[in-house]
């Protein structure tokens, strides 16, 4: 995370997803708040933007940063 410059944020960061066969970054997401049970707020940083219902949640990247 230091790399990215949100070091400074880490004890807020929470986790990040993997790569399932879907390939839709959405589901993906919803899946890790799923498993995890996850309640409270979040933001989705990402470089994609196939969000689908999760797309309020998107600050979108850039694919170099992303």
């Amino acid at each position: 995370m230091k790399q990215v410059g949100i070091d400074k944020y880490a004890e807020r960061f929470l986790g990040c997803t993997g790569i399932t066969s879907a390939g839709i970054r959405g589901r993906e997401i919803q899946q890790w708040i799923d498993e995890n049970q996850f309640t409270g707020k979040f933001a989705i940083i990402d470089d994609d933007s196939d969000m689908e219902h999760l797309t309020p949640f998107l600050v979108n990247t850039c694919w170099g940063y992303g």
